[in-house]
Parts: structure tokens; C-alpha cells; sequence
């Protein structure tokens, strides 16, 4: 059984760390400004319950777009979409409606 040195180890190490600062350095070039968000984070965000959330993850005419992270119900959402999805639900006050097409 062949040991590395106490040298080798630590020029192995040394590499290592590199590889993982770069490939960290790559992630975050790729999703620059894409933040995501668990459901419980989405419900925390919006104010509503994680079973609402889900409702918009499976409607049927336009769902909330989500990503599988691989764990068993492991589920984000991209912010920015989030925010998309949420301009559906924008309510203007009943005032300036009314100023708008002059009722």
C-alpha cells in the first residue's frame, strides 16, 4: 500500500481547492442573478401556505415553472418567475380603474 507524502497531500489538497474554486467561480457566472427559492421560502414570500403553492405548481392553464433538485420532494423556484407569475394577480385600486376608462 503506497502513502502520499506529507508534501504531496498538500499539493493534492492545494489542487483540489482550485478545481472547487473554479468550478464554483463557473456556477456562479452561469446563474448570475437567479436566485432560487424552496416552496416553504416561495409561501414565506408570497403569504400563503405551502398547499396554495402547490396549487401553482400543477395548474392547469399557466403553472408556476419549478425545478427538481434530485431529493424526494425537492422543489425551487426561480425568483424572477416567481415574480412573473405573481404580476397575474396584480390589483389596481378601484379609483384609478375608474380615472382609466372614465366611468
Amino acid at each position: 500500500m503506497d502513502f502520499m507524502t506529507k508534501d504531496e497531500l498538500s499539493k493534492d489538497l492545494d489542487n483540489t481547492v482550485k478545481l472547487l474554486e473554479k468550478i464554483k467561480s463557473e456556477i456562479e457566472k452561469t446563474h448570475k442573478g437567479m436566485n432560487y427559492l424552496t416552496l416553504k421560502q416561495v409561501s414565506e414570500k408570497t403569504g400563503v401556505c405551502k398547499r396554495t403553492v402547490n396549487d401553482w405548481l400543477h395548474h392547469v392553464d399557466q403553472p408556476l415553472p419549478y425545478y427538481r433538485t434530485g431529493k424526494v420532494k425537492g422543489i425551487i423556484v426561480r425568483e424572477d418567475e416567481l415574480d412573473k407569475f405573481l404580476q397575474r394577480f396584480k390589483v389596481y385600486p378601484r379609483q384609478r380603474v375608474e380615472r382609466l376608462f372614465e366611468i
